[in-house]
């Protein structure tokens, strides 16, 4: 059953993706031919107006299809045809959905539960170290006040201006103690004892002012953390090894929807991001390299020629089939030896 959740949900992010074209298309003029969910042979398709919409059986990906987008036409209302500036927000809209969408998500998520005041990793050499911190202590107290999110924690420390702190801690097998130590001030002026959070959730109180705020705070720490994997990609600090493609997706998503509906919906608002992130790239064939064939035409008033495009598209996805390919087998090989 997790499964069919995790197909669910891929459809979701697909769907929300393609959806930011189609909305963007249409408020432009311009004509949408088909707007599909999933690939290969339909399971149902109805038209309203001009275009086809469909579900198709293959879960990974779907598409809407905008006349004279891949090639020239003579229509009017063409892709090809409409200016520069609508072609430059259609391309780029399904992106901005993804991200549009996992704030929601993010802003939802945090009115409603708050992370976990539980310590994943210490810091070498930090106070956090030298007080004798340990990954699964749960912060019960700080300075004998009850804590309940990572933000009461962060709030606590940053209270502190350096002054000795004494933190009630909880151990993985239920035993409490008490240890005392002084966070450290950093360059940007913030005290710090060293230590990473459980990315866990506990439902609480509803509060919009508090999703508002801890909603767009979550969203960018996700945006960045994945700017942050990219650099170490491109670096060569990371591996293409170590990324995952829709087996691995599915695997993960099936995973969270395990440990409950919250993780879910984080890992949901991640993907999202992730997504947006990834078709922002100005790499042939994606959303970005092609916002950025439309933008050299806006900037010189000279269109690359549509072979050139054409040419330099297809190798594109020749690569990123080839990604494909390899992140999948990568992906099986995981899910059956691990």
């Amino acid at each position: 059953m997790s499964y069919i959740w995790a197909i669910l949900i891929f459809l979701i992010f697909i769907f929300i993706h393609e959806l930011g074209h189609l909305i963007a298309a249409k408020k432009s003029g311009m004509k949408v031919d088909e707007f599909s969910v999933g690939m290969g042979p339909k399971i149902y398709q109805i038209k309203k107006g001009e275009t086809f919409y469909s579900l198709r059986i293959i879960p990974f990906g779907g598409y809407c299809a905008i006349a004279g987008e891949d090639e020239d036409s003579e229509d009017d209302r063409a892709f090809n045809n409409a200016p520069l500036k609508s072609q430059f927000i259609t391309i780029l809209a399904g992106a901005f959905s993804n991200f549009a969408f996992g704030l929601i998500i993010c802003i939802g998520l945090m009115s409603f539960s708050s992370t976990t005041p539980e310590i994943y990793d210490v810091v070498k050499n930090s106070p956090a170290e030298e007080m004798d911190l340990q990954k699964g202590d749960y912060i019960l107290e700080i300075n004998g006040e009850a804590v309940k999110t990572v933000e009461d924690v962060q709030v606590a420390i940053q209270n502190s201006k350096g002054e000795p702190i004494t933190f009630l801690l909880e151990n993985t097998n239920g035993e409490t103690r008490e240890i005392s130590g002084t966070a450290t001030k950093s360059k940007d002026g913030n005290y710090s004892i060293g230590v990473q959070f459980q990315s866990g959730y506990e439902l609480q109180s509803f509060s919009l002012i508090r999703g508002i705020k801890e909603g767009t705070k979550l969203f960018f720490s996700l945006l960045f953390s994945l700017f942050s994997v990219l650099k170490m990609l491109f670096t060569g600090q990371v591996g293409v090894g170590g990324l995952s493609g829709p087996v691995g997706v599915v695997r993960i998503i099936s995973d969270a929807a395990k440990s409950g509906i919250v993780n879910v919906l984080f890992l949901l608002a991640y993907i999202n991001i992730n997504l947006g992130v990834m078709n922002l790239l100005p790499f042939p064939a994606l959303d970005g390299g092609r916002a950025f064939f439309i933008l050299i035409e806006m900037i010189t008033g000279k269109k690359v020629p549509i072979k050139i495009e054409g040419i330099i598209h297809t190798i594109g996805i020749i690569l990123l089939l080839g990604l494909i390919v390899f992140v999948t087998f990568n992906d099986i090989q995981n899910l059956i030896f691990r």
